[in-house]
């Protein structure tokens, strides 16, 4: 049943009616909870989170998110947390938190996950950029700033 239920969401979110993927997901939540499936439940909080993401309601898929990690973390599946660490980074990025943007782009560093450093990158130099664009710094601070986004990409 929550497979279905997650393909369904999956096709919801990308035809943009997030209510009806959400309520979707939230059966799903239910449904695990119930259970206390653990792989489940961390998966489901990291579905509702994505759907906010989509739906730009950046804070409510940090909350979940951290959710679905703190269960990741319990049951070992650090890579899967990791990868969160990168989501929320994200997330508050896109909602121009770039402080906290960043303090969660620093925990990438730490990962295990290959794919999570390589992902990190990219959003290293876009918060780099973000700081020189709004930067009231003088000229030899900003190119410091950019220094730092291009050994990002060089590593």
């Amino acid at each position: 049943m929550t497979h279905v239920n997650n393909s369904l969401a999956l096709i919801f979110r990308n035809q943009q009616k997030f209510k009806d993927a959400l309520t979707l997901m939230k059966k799903n939540l239910a449904i695990q909870l119930k259970y206390d499936e653990k792989r489940g439940l961390s998966n489901s909080y990291m579905n509702i989170g994505n759907i906010y993401y989509y739906e730009k309601k950046y804070l409510k898929a940090i909350e979940y998110d951290l959710k679905a990690q703190k269960i990741f973390r319990e049951i070992g599946d650090n890579p899967s947390a990791d990868i969160l660490d990168l989501n929320i980074a994200c997330f508050y990025f896109e909602s121009g938190n770039l402080k906290l943007a960043e303090k969660y782009s620093d925990l990438c560093f730490n990962s295990s996950n290959i794919l999570t450093k390589k992902l990190n990158t990219e959003l290293i130099l876009r918060l780099e950029l973000k700081k020189f664009e709004i930067s009231n710094k003088t000229k030899q601070d900003k190119l410091l700033l950019l220094n730092k986004a291009i050994s990002c990409l060089k590593n």
